[in-house]
């Protein structure tokens, strides 16, 4: 999978844009998310082949993302 992601101020959020990724209607429904960190997660088909997926975030002073070759694995 590619994606890119990149940090807005005002209000903080985090977002990730996955590349040739289309939005499930299960996903669609929205997220509910309850952490002292991120405060809401949104999630929209951004055009035919991106989804972005955005962490509204609390306090965050830095991140870093990375991608699992094997995500289900005991780590």
């Amino acid at each position: 999978m590619q994606y890119i992601s990149g940090r807005i101020a005002n209000p903080d959020r985090i977002y990730f844009d996955l590349h040739a990724a289309k939005l499930s209607a299960q996903l669609k429904r929205g997220v509910i998310i309850n952490s002292a960190l991120v405060s809401n997660v949104r999630v929209a088909q951004n055009s035919s082949s991106v989804v972005r997926i955005v962490l509204d975030v609390n306090g965050v002073k830095d991140y870093t993302a990375s991608l699992l070759s094997d995500p289900y694995a005991d780590h």
